[in-house]
């Protein structure tokens, strides 16, 4: 199991492919700030005019499509329309940050995609609502896919992903862009399948049993494989979800 060394995170490989892949060097923070916005002009946003999309994602076997994520998500062969809709504005950013950090095995995928589902209750939640819950009332609450959480990890996603320049960072000044632009909120997600705690969950995800989901699960929730977990019936039931229909 891969351990991810936070120190040496500027030399890792992957970062380092993503910041040369990503943002060009001669692009300014207010560039990629001002492409974001052209790009909300559609729905689901387009990114024709956007600075960070393009990464190739011919290493996914089988992408992702709307009517498969969307069944995935609701546990039908014949999803509800809000479902589908849903769906069509995610799979193709789904598609492109899984490429781009590297999820690529149909075990990998389809432990992630339960994951994202659950998570966003069925594609419908990308911003943490109101809750006892102390993160909920924060500046930098859950947003995105996997609902990144805390500064220092809007921080880093940033940084990785090359939106950062000095002391400015995008997902740092705008927050809420992690949660509204569906191609930030599948990036956040991967990145902290890869890289949010200090276990890899392409690799602890192993042999895609159950036993390893639970504790990809515990990661994500708490943030170590033996750390808190709640709504674990309906994780389950997510994950069988995506073993029936995504291949």
């Amino acid at each position: 199991m891969a351990i991810i060394d936070f120190d040496s995170m500027s030399k890792d490989p992957v970062v380092k492919e993503i910041r040369e892949t990503t943002v060009r060097s001669d692009t300014s923070y207010h560039e990629v700030r001002a492409s974001c916005a052209q790009c909300f002009s559609s729905d689901p946003p387009k990114p024709n005019a956007c600075l960070i999309y393009g990464r190739d994602v011919s290493k996914q076997t089988k992408p992702l499509t709307a009517t498969t994520l969307a069944q995935a998500a609701s546990g039908m062969k014949t999803p509800p329309s809000k479902t589908q809709k849903l769906a069509a504005r995610y799979a193709e950013p789904l598609n492109w940050a899984m490429a781009l950090f590297g999820i690529n095995s149909l075990t990998q995928r389809r432990a992630f995609v339960a994951v994202v589902v659950h998570e966003t209750i069925n594609l419908t939640a990308t911003t943490e609502g109101a809750s006892a819950h102390a993160s909920s009332k924060l500046k930098y609450k859950g947003r995105g896919l996997i609902q990144l959480t805390h500064e220092s990890n809007y921080r880093r996603a940033g940084e990785a992903l090359g939106l950062a320049s000095g002391s400015k960072n995008l997902f740092v000044d705008y927050p809420q862009i992690v949660a509204e632009c569906p191609y930030f909120a599948a990036a956040t997600a991967a990145w902290y399948w890869r890289y949010g705690t200090k276990w890899d969950l392409n690799d602890l995800i192993g042999d895609g049993s159950l036993t390893q989901f639970e504790k990809v699960s515990r990661c994500v929730n708490g943030g170590n494989p033996k750390g808190g977990l709640n709504h674990w019936e309906d994780r389950k039931t997510r994950y069988s979800w995506a073993n029936l229909y995504l291949w």
